[in-house]
């Protein structure tokens, strides 16, 4: 096996046994309240996680090792609609305020910057859903994402969502990153012409979908993000 093959195989395997760390470190954070979460377990439920996935290979970098060519491509979906989302969200800013040493005082000004986040105003009407630099990269968004020159119009053909049934919601808003290497939010209808729910009754997944020339690198593919719905799952109801 050459270099680069072991490589290869040695991240399928560190990648395996993250899965299931990470599986684990999520499993415990959602028994706690989003306030008790460590550091750990906020990034876990951002990156990989039933409502988050982390894939290398779809921006381009201009660095050659193999090694750091797999971090500086990658990207972060998350479904950021669902709760959960929004919570590990909240507690990434508590802990980068240190909220956890504050006085009852500072802690009230810092619930009050994260309230619009937690109770997300456009989450009744859409589905949202987020796309990042993946966590290491020194790679920014693709500028098809970032610059303020691609119309609305072009994004929306590009971005899909769709259930396992081939339901799809159109893109409705969009969201620019603050920087090249911010957020970009995607935001889709939730309810059909008809008020169908898309993760309705005989959903079983959600799929996120981008075409190749979002990420504008000859290396990336028709690009899908799919979403087990059974997983995202609490208490009977869909998180999303």
């Amino acid at each position: 096996m050459n270099r680069r093959g072991r490589i290869i195989f040695d991240l399928l395997i560190t990648t395996a046994a993250c899965a299931l760390i990470a599986g684990a470190a999520v499993a415990q954070a959602l028994t706690k309240p989003y306030q008790q979460w460590t550091a750990r377990e906020t990034e876990r439920l951002l990156s990989d996680s039933p409502w988050a996935q982390t894939e290398p290979g779809l921006v381009r970098s201009g660095r050659t090792d193999p090694v750091t060519e797999v971090v500086d491509t990658t990207i972060t979906v998350r479904l950021r609609s669902a709760l959960p989302v929004r919570e590990a969200l909240a507690r990434l800013n508590q802990l980068k305020d240190r909220y956890d040493q504050k006085n009852e005082h500072d802690r009230t000004v810092i619930d009050a910057r994260n309230k619009e986040l937690l109770e997300c105003s456009d989450c009744a009407d859409y589905y949202a859903v987020s796309i990042t630099p993946g966590a290491g990269s020194r790679s920014d968004l693709p500028a098809f994402l970032s610059s303020g020159r691609t119309a609305f119009e072009l994004i929306r053909q590009n971005v899909f969502l769709e259930n396992d049934k081939h339901e799809k919601r159109e893109l409705k808003k969009f969201t620019r990153p603050k920087s090249p290497a911010g957020e970009a939010i995607f935001f889709f209808s939730r309810l059909d012409s008809k008020g169908n729910s898309l993760v309705g009754p005989g959903s079983r997944t959600v799929i996120i979908s981008f075409d190749p020339r979002v990420f504008d690198w000859k290396k990336a593919t028709v690009t899908k993000f799919k979403f087990d719905l059974a997983r995202m799952t609490i208490n009977g109801q869909v998180a999303f």
